[in-house]
This record gives structure tokens, C-alpha cells and sequence, in this order.
């Protein structure tokens, strides 16, 4: 094989893919032993380092392994196991959509023959000492609804050569499955704009873990920036989210929509929650939905089809999104090439009874 120093593709991945394609066309047969690191640096001309970042790329897919004073080894068809550890700082307990991200990963596992194992924040490293240098194991993580997730534990599991993957939020220079955000409000903005509503409010939520309900913002602003329409801010309302926030606040702040001379004829709430009070608001208020105001959610929510009116909004399948991230990490985990995967996900719009075409009263 003649290495390309002018590629752009690593060293030690062009000869990771020429041993794996060794091992797939029977070069190489089942535990039979790879020259030593010295005679393979001198065949390729390349450094001992780069064999070794080598050999440790085809130790994690699972394609050898070695042993101690003896020598590195093709492995046996079907000798790892393959793990899926899942690491998360919420209690799943009265979080459904965790719950139902857990489910979808352990679907996408159990098609791979696999384990899922599940552990807060705080046990990764732990765990990561025990699975690294398991000859047994071929070990991949999805981070889910990890809020505690910081540069030092993405560099620990980096560092360990396991393939990871971070559900839910974006994060440039890893893998990464979002939401789009943008996009669904875009959605929902034209849908409200083609009913003929052109006066707005904006129920917004603030949030110093991730940045989705400003993207949600931004979707709604720039898509009525694109139709001629200039957003009025003081027709935006902001609340932040914590855990002891009591719901009736929602409510309470729907009425600053109402205490302006033309006030909006479509209230776009960037939560299910959200809307849910200000329907609640307008219908004690004696406004009709969606006669003289309509309304939109995000999430669908159990509860978004039962209201009244039923709630239009953007739908995430947590169960989904949770199947698709453990997918990909079984992907990256047999992808000798190294290629990160960074997606994100388009949502689908609801339509549902609680918007209609304006109307004049």
C-alpha cells in the first residue's frame, strides 16, 4: 500500500483501512497475530506512533485485540459484545420524554444484540476505566439530557477512543443529534402567516442549559422578517424556566398580550405548557379560539389532542430520537473511516383546531 502524505485523510486512518480490508478479504484469518508494531512501521513507513493510534482505532471497532507480552490479534467473528452505555444527570422518574428516548435506544440496541447501560454523569469515568481495555467489549456512548456535559467529560471519552454521540443539543467539533429548532417555527409562523394572521405575539422561554428557545425565536423573527413583516418586541413575553416556576405564571403573563391597542390575532408559544394557559386565559377573558385568536404549542404533549380546542403544534417523537442516536452510534462504532455524524432533525407541524383564519368581529 503507498500511503498519500498529501491526503486529507489521517495516516493512521489509511492504514486502518487497509488492515480491515485485509481482515474482510481473509488476509488476515481469526485469531491470527499482526506483525509487531516495529515491523509494521517499517512496511508502511510511518512512525510507532501512528501504528499504534492505528492499532487503537481497530481495538475499538472491535476488529482486534490484544494481549499482554504476547502481541496484538484478529478477533474472533462475534467475540465483542457490543455496549451502549447511556449517560444522563435527570432522574428518569416523571421525565416521559426521557423515558421514551431510553426506550428508543434500547430498541436500536436490542436489534444489535446489544447492552444498554445507563449511568448519571458522575460514574462515566469510572465506567470508561472499566470498558476501554475490555478485550470483550466494543463500547459506544450516547450523552442524553446530560446538562452536566462539559468539554473535559467529552475529552475523557475522546481520549478513551469510544465512539459517542450527544443527543439534544449541538456541540461544533463532536457528534452530535438536535433538533431543528429554526425550522419548526418556520413552519408553524407560515402556517399562522397563510391563515392570514399578520399581528403576533410571542410567548417565549428562557433557558441557561441550551439554546432552543431562542433558535424557536429566531424561526418566528427572521420567517416574518421574510414576508415584510417587522416583529413588534413588545409583543414578546419571557419567562424562565426552573423547577420550582409555578404554572399559573404562564397564565398571568398572557394578559400583557391584550394591554396594547391592536393586540396579536396569533399567540405563538414556544412550549406546550405555555399554551395550554393561555388558552386557559383567553377562554376565562371571553376570547374565542381560534375564532378571534389562535394559538400554537411545541412538543405535543400528551395532553396537546385533548384540550379544548385541540392544540396545533410541533411534534417531537421522543422515542424516535432516541432509536436514531443509538443508530448512529452503532454506525460510528463500525465506521473504521473516523466520520463524525452531525444532524439535525426536521420536526412536523400539527395542525390542529386551536388556529383558524382571521376573522373580522
Amino acid at each position: 500500500m503507498i500511503i498519500n502524505r498529501y491526503s486529507f485523510k489521517p495516516i493512521y486512518l489509511q492504514l486502518a483501512e487497509k488492515i480491515h480490508n485485509d481482515i474482510a478479504s481473509g488476509k488476515y484469518s481469526p485469531e491470527s497475530q499482526l506483525p509487531p508494531e516495529e515491523v509494521l512501521s517499517q512496511e508502511f513507513d510511518v512512525s510507532r506512533i501512528t501504528i499504534r493510534n492505528t492499532l487503537k482505532k481497530l481495538e475499538n471497532e472491535g476488529l482486534i485485540y490484544r494481549v499482554r507480552g504476547k502481541g496484538t490479534f484478529i478477533s474472533p467473528a462475534g467475540q465483542k459484545q457490543k455496549v451502549l452505555i447511556g449517560v444522563i444527570s435527570l432522574p428518569t422518574e416523571g421525565h416521559k420524554n426521557l423515558q421514551s428516548l431510553m426506550a428508543g435506544a434500547f430498541m436500536r440496541t436490542q436489534e444489535e444484540h446489544g447492552q444498554l447501560q445507563l449511568i448519571p454523569n458522575e460514574q462515566l469515568k469510572k465506567t470508561i476505566e472499566t470498558v476501554k481495555n475490555n478485550p470483550a467489549l466494543q463500547t459506544g456512548v450516547i450523552f442524553m439530557y446530560d446538562y452536566e456535559l462539559d468539554a473535559d467529560t467529552i475529552k475523557l471519552v475522546e481520549d478513551a477512543g469510544i465512539p459517542f454521540i450527544v443527543e439534544g443539543r449541538t456541540i461544533q467539533g463532536c457528534s452530535y443529534q438536535d433538533i431543528d429548532n429554526y425550522d419548526a417555527m418556520k413552519k408553524v409562523t407560515e402556517h399562522l402567516l397563510a391563515l392570514g394572521h399578520r399581528r403576533f405575539g410571542l410567548f417565549m422561554m428562557e433557558s441557561l442549559i441550551h439554546d432552543h428557545f431562542e433558535e424557536r425565536r429566531r424561526g418566528v423573527i427572521e420567517t416574518l422578517k421574510s414576508h415584510g413583516i417587522a416583529f413588534d418586541k413588545q409583543m414578546q413575553v419571557s419567562i424562565a424556566v426552573t423547577d420550582d416556576k409555578p404554572i399559573v405564571e404562564f397564565y398571568k403573563l398572557t394578559e400583557k398580550f391584550f394591554q396594547v391597542p391592536e393586540p396579536p390575532t396569533a399567540i405563538i408559544s414556544v412550549s406546550d405548557n405555555a399554551a395550554v394557559e393561555i388558552i386557559r386565559w383567553l377562554n376565562h377573558h371571553h376570547y374565542k379560539v381560534p375564532e378571534q385568536v389562535s394559538v400554537t404549542g411545541f412538543d405535543d404533549l400528551a395532553f396537546a389532542g385533548y384540550i379544548d380546542p385541540p392544540l396545533t403544534t410541533i411534534r417531537q417523537d421522543y422515542y424516535s430520537l432516541g432509536y436514531m442516536a443509538a443508530d448512529s452510534v452503532f454506525q460510528m462504532m463500525s465506521n473504521y473511516m473516523n466520520r463524525k455524524i452531525q444532524q439535525k432533525v426536521k420536526l412536523e407541524l400539527i395542525v390542529r383546531k386551536s388556529t383558524g383564519p382571521v376573522k373580522d368581529f
